[in-house]
């Protein structure tokens, strides 16, 4: 029989006391921020804490492959030890026994919890509970009327106390929302306020900017739950990361029949990974932040590439995206506040797609075959464009749904004063893109539909505000900072659009006549008001050039991207030799138009909503090797 020393419970309890208490704290650190928010702060490392994540992944299986080997080897020594009077081996063995006995508790612990948290994160729910009962008194009767008219009081009265005096703008969505790259001096929200105060300056306009960069309309709907005011105004700007921000932007997905190889049988480690709800947590918190990472170029990048997602995926989220909308729009509707949908434009001109994919039954064959053909079609587009033309057409007949074959032929027409056509088949290549970084067709068409049925909401297209500005057949760089960032150009234009909305609506009692004109919001106005120095034109610059260097690693062919690539980094170095932003006749940076053509009525077209003295001053210069800029 064995004979344990005296005190040995007390000692031993508390090791596992200790062990306990260590473990926890570890088990906490791993199931902590990282774990109970869905994103990491804008600016954490993504990639270190990718990196950690991975880490924890093997710690966690090496452990639980070696806690109970451990636990028999360390009960195995303190029991030799005991009989051969080891006295000193004996108190290391209970020590080690008693620290990984505490570690498999933690870890049971550390399971329940995942287990709670996956269950969290895997649920999408359509409706969060979100704050309706607010301090400030509304400023409207947010009662729906029995006869169908506005429940939305527009006439706001002057005799009013100070609080009616403040009306408040909330602006929700992603990073196109807070003002990317602009977003530390200015957004379409701030733009907004600004004006709204200088046309009816008996009201106090203040922004709330709820939007987050990099998420979707799911954590966008769900960061309502913060709300602490009750707003007067609320802006949805939200579509571009539904598909983009759910799978790795460089990442090969099996999708060709003929390419698909038998599963690798899975291993004793996979089947852990399986059944762990901790390393299954980790799975899924890696695969959410992989899409925040910058992709790097990779040789599996072709012609006829793969998409990065399937059709039943597409249908759920678009029945998702569709669903969010319509609740928020409620939602704000319930608190009596006026609803502005604005439909996120894109970059369509200027571009192209980042994959195009052939049906998955194609054979290798065919696949080979259609790149050859292709490719002579491309190569007859300087020297004879009508037959390249006709090349496209036909490759169309034969693949309706190569989106890469769409916006080459959008160019030609473009180029042939064809515009109607040619913006078909740019919306096309945008909507057939197999990695879409831009809101597609059949999600901008939620906005038209939630409008539809809320007649008291705002809807500003933001595509045709755009693409009528810009004079072309899809707006392009001009307009634009990268695929789905607008310029400030870009910005001033949909604010100046939201502006004109409110004003047809008579909104906030802008009905008087001192109060009956639209302040003219143009791009120099805002570049003074919100001084756009040297420093904040370099990192608009530099923002840009970094989007084009890792946007080159997504295509089969980078050369576009790296031509913008190199443009900005010229803007740079211009901007940093003294010359003035508007004179270095680069699209996106600077307040001024570059025109490349073609006709003057186009140019008349483009600046008749800023003015002739803008127009006036307009820059004019050409980059070959790219498209025309707007």
């Amino acid at each position: 029989m064995i004979r344990l020393p005296a005190g040995w419970s007390r000692r031993f309890g508390r090791l596992v006391g200790l062990a306990l208490l260590g473990t926890g704290m570890v088990v906490g650190l791993i199931l902590g921020p990282s774990w109970f928010s869905i994103y990491a702060p804008f600016w954490a490392p993504r990639d270190v804490i990718i990196d950690a994540l991975r880490a924890a992944h093997f710690l966690y299986v090496s452990l639980i492959f070696g806690l109970p080997s451990g636990i028999l080897a360390a009960g195995l020594l303190g029991l030799a030890a005991h009989r051969r009077g080891w006295l000193r081996a004996r108190s290391v063995a209970a020590r080690a026994m008693a620290v990984m006995v505490a570690t498999v508790l933690a870890m049971a612990a550390a399971e329940a919890v995942a287990a709670v948290r996956l269950a969290a994160m895997l649920a999408a729910s359509p409706a969060p509970w979100l704050p309706e009962h607010f301090d400030d008194p509304p400023n409207r009767d947010s009662k729906s009327p029995d006869d169908g008219t506005s429940a939305f009081r527009s006439d706001f009265p002057d005799a009013v106390d100070d609080a009616g005096r403040t009306v408040d703008v909330v602006i929700l969505g992603e990073s196109s929302a807070c003002g990317d790259p602009y977003d530390q001096w200015f957004s379409v929200g701030s733009i907004l306020t600004w004006k709204l105060g200088e046309a009816i300056p008996s009201r106090r306009f203040v922004l709330h900017n709820l939007a987050i960069p990099g998420v979707r309309l799911e954590q966008i709907q769900k960061g309502l739950e913060t709300l602490d005011r009750r707003p007067d105004l609320a802006i949805l700007y939200a579509g571009h990361n539904e598909i983009s921000m759910r799978h790795i932007w460089n990442g090969t997905p099996p999708y060709y029949l003929d390419a698909s190889q038998p599963p690798r049988p899975p291993t004793s480690i996979d089947t852990l990974g399986k059944l762990s709800s901790v390393c299954r947590l980790i799975d899924a918190t890696i695969d959410r932040r992989l899409p925040s990472l910058a992709p790097v170029r990779t040789p599996e990048r072709r012609l006829v590439d793969v998409p990065t997602y399937n059709a039943r995926e597409l249908s759920d989220w678009l029945a998702e995206f569709r669903a969010r909308i319509e609740a928020i729009t409620s939602y704000f509707e319930r608190l009596g506040a006026r609803v502005v949908l604005v439909i996120p434009p894109g970059n369509d001109a200027d571009f192209e797609p980042s994959r195009s994919f052939l049906p998955p039954s194609t054979p290798l064959s065919e696949r080979e075959a259609f790149t050859s053909r292709f490719a002579e079609a491309r190569d007859l587009e300087r020297s004879d464009p009508s037959a390249a033309e006709a090349s496209y057409r036909r490759l169309l007949d034969e693949q309706p749904r190569f989106a890469e074959t769409h916006y080459r032929l959008a160019r030609l027409l473009e180029q042939s004063h064809r515009p109607d056509e040619a913006t078909r088949h740019y919306v096309a290549a945008r909507d057939l893109d197999g990695l879409p970084v831009r809101c597609i067709s059949t999600f901008q068409a939620a906005y038209r539909e939630t409008a539809a049925r809320h007649p008291n909401a705002i809807l500003i297209d933001g595509p045709a505000v755009l693409r009528l500005r810009s004079g072309r057949p899809a707006a392009g760089d001009n307009y634009f900072t990268d695929a789905m960032h607008p310029s400030l150009i870009g910005y001033a234009s949909l604010a100046d659009e939201i502006l004109r909305a409110l004003r047809a609506r008579r909104i906030f009692g802008w009905r008087g006549q001192a109060e009956a004109q639209v302040p003219e919001v143009t791009p120099s106005e805002c570049a003074r008001h919100f001084g756009m120095d040297v420093p904040k034109w370099l990192h608009v610059g530099e923002y840009a050039a970094w989007f084009y260097l890792h946007a080159g690693a997504v295509r089969f062919d980078p050369e576009s991207r790296m031509a913008h690539q190199a443009r900005y980094e010229r803007a740079i170095d211009r901007i940093k030799a003294g010359v003035n932003p508007d004179a270095i006749g680069v699209p996106g940076i600077g307040t001024r138009i570059v025109l490349t053509g073609p006709s003057p009525d186009t140019v008349a077209r483009r600046w008749s909503w800023i003015g002739p003295s803008q127009a006036r001053g307009t820059a004019t210069a050409t980059d070959p090797g790219l498209s025309p800029a707007d």
